[in-house]
């Protein structure tokens, strides 16, 4: 590498990343943190965050990918995790949505794994998503735990605790980023609790020499990670990288929260439901269940979104908050010598809890770089990372988008322009050939190879939403039996699985693990 590169960070000629400034906490901060300390030893960490500014701690949800990059990447203890953060599961969602011809209690799950192209050995000549079902979700596990209120602990025939692990996590924001910063400190993860104030450029046009912090302190580094959330300091703000709207395919941005305590089972999944201007999340914590209206500011002010709220939600008798959003990316997450991490690289409707998913996908992307370029910052290498994760981006967002255009429970003036104005994006084609012929396994390549959701997401959002297609086909006889049978054996196994609240004791006390060798 040139002596005179904008990446040579250090004045002894050895431009590899020895120190990483990490700006801001929050959990896509400690994250990072917990994994540069985990796969690149070599490196000296350093959180800088105020104690003083809040978390934004509406009650998280994630996909299915994170508690196996907590457990097995970051190496987090599962039974101090539990004791600890005191999550909750997320099995899949529950949608109060509405397609073509549903009741007004229509609804359909979203189960992990998605249940569409679920295959019964010998049962079908085609995937299931292809047939018509009285039933189309009790072919699934985790839908027969949703529809039952229980865990995914299940008692083996031998007697073991066995935990079926491919769920995402409830949990408080909170509380999680108080365990996570512990866990980075015993880690030798250096914290500074001082109040930003502004950035020292780079004279040669590296990025960012450094930050100065409100009491006096300037702290360098080779790598920064800019995780301040919204605000978005060093990516959008210092090194002014341009935003890349998705507004044209998702509409809302605003959301109203309010909570209860709770005093009855715990819900093992998300609840998103069609409201007038938007939808409303449920997402239940042992101890209170957060409630919160994702809506559009252009088709409700926030009195009448708060109203709404509460009509429908009697159990919300306190305080509400309001949090502003818009939906989103940078159009490169890596500047530079600048990383971007969290909601300060961009932020999307949190239908599909994609906030975390996309944070840890940015964490792995690095510090996989980084190890295979011993710790160099390599402009090729950024490119192709920021190709990587600008294409799952989009993806994210025609995910979503599908979500929109059709869902057609409600006829308010905001879901009849959602249905006749919504950019499915990169999601058109693929929704297009759906359409065509119906749910094909060839279908998959229209999607890129990072989609987050993967071709079964989409055919279990495809064929939930009732999207038409004239490829749809009865059972005969002997498939039907073979199918009687599966959902004999499904539901076998969920009558072996624990109310939630006494499986998380369970797994707490080391009782349950994913293996079912716990003692």
């Amino acid at each position: 590498m040139n002596a005179n590169s904008p990446f040579n960070r250090s004045t002894d000629g050895d431009e590899r990343v020895r120190r990483v400034l990490i700006l801001g906490g929050g959990t896509a901060g400690w994250m990072a943190a917990l994994a540069l300390r985990r796969f690149l030893p070599a490196v000296e960490v350093t959180v800088a965050h105020s104690s003083e500014v809040p978390t934004i701690g509406v009650g998280e949800a994630t996909t299915a990918s994170l508690p196996p990059f907590l457990h097995d990447d970051l190496a987090l203890d599962r039974g101090e995790f539990y004791r600890q953060v005191t999550p909750s599961w997320k099995l899949g969602i529950r949608f109060l949505w509405g397609g073509a011809g549903e009741t007004a209690n229509a609804q359909h799950e979203f189960p992990y794994p998605f249940q569409s192209t679920l295959e019964c050995p010998d049962a079908f000549a085609r995937t299931n998503a292809f047939y018509t079902f009285d039933d189309r979700a009790s072919g699934s596990l985790f839908s027969e735990l949703m529809r039952r209120h229980r865990a995914p602990v299940v008692r083996m025939p031998d007697g073991r605790l066995h935990l079926e692990e491919a769920f995402g996590y409830h949990f408080d924001t909170t509380t999680l980023n108080v365990h996570l910063q512990r866990v980075a400190a015993d880690r030798g993860v250096r914290i500074v609790d001082a109040k930003f104030t502004e950035v020292v450029p780079d004279e040669l046009g590296r990025g960012v020499a450094a930050v100065r912090l409100e009491d006096g302190r300037v702290l360098d580094a080779d790598l920064f990670f800019d995780s301040s959330g919204f605000a978005s300091l060093l990516i959008g703000r210092a090194l002014g990288e341009p935003f890349v709207s998705f507004a044209d395919s998702l509409f809302n941005d605003r959301a109203v929260v309010g909570t209860w305590s709770r005093d009855d089972d715990i819900w093992p999944y998300t609840t998103a439901e069609t409201m007038d201007s938007g939808w409303c999340w449920r997402i239940d914590l042992p101890k209170r269940v957060s409630r919160g209206y994702v809506f559009s500011s252009a088709f409700a002010s926030d009195e009448e979104a708060e109203a709404e709220l509460r009509r429908k939600n009697p159990l919300i008798t306190g305080p509400v908050r309001f949090v502003p959003f818009r939906s989103g990316r940078y159009e490169r997450t890596w500047v530079k010598n600048v990383v971007a991490v969290g909601n300060a690289s961009g932020f999307v409707e949190p239908l599909e809890s994609t906030g975390l998913h996309m944070a840890m996908e940015t964490i792995v992307a690095v510090c996989r770089s980084l190890i295979d370029t011993d710790r160099r910052i390599v402009p090729a290498m950024c490119d192709v990372v920021n190709c990587f994760l600008g294409e799952m981006w989009e993806d994210v967002r025609a995910f979503l988008a599908v979500h929109f255009r059709f869902n057609r429970r409600a006829d308010t003036s905001y879901w009849r322009h959602c249905r006749e104005a919504t950019h499915l994006a990169a999601a058109e084609p693929l929704v297009e050939f759906y359409r065509r012929v119906g749910p094909t396994q060839i279908g998959h390549t229209f999607l890129p190879r990072q989609s987050v959701f993967g071709y079964r997401g989409y055919l279990t959002l495809l064929a939930g939403q009732q999207v038409e297609t004239d490829f749809c086909y009865a059972m005969s006889p002997g498939e039907t039996e073979v199918w009687r049978q599966h959902i004999a054996r499904v539901s076998a196994v969920a009558d072996a699985s624990f109310p939630v609240g006494e499986a998380l004791r369970l797994v707490a006390e080391g009782k349950a693990a994913p293996n079912g060798t716990a003692s």
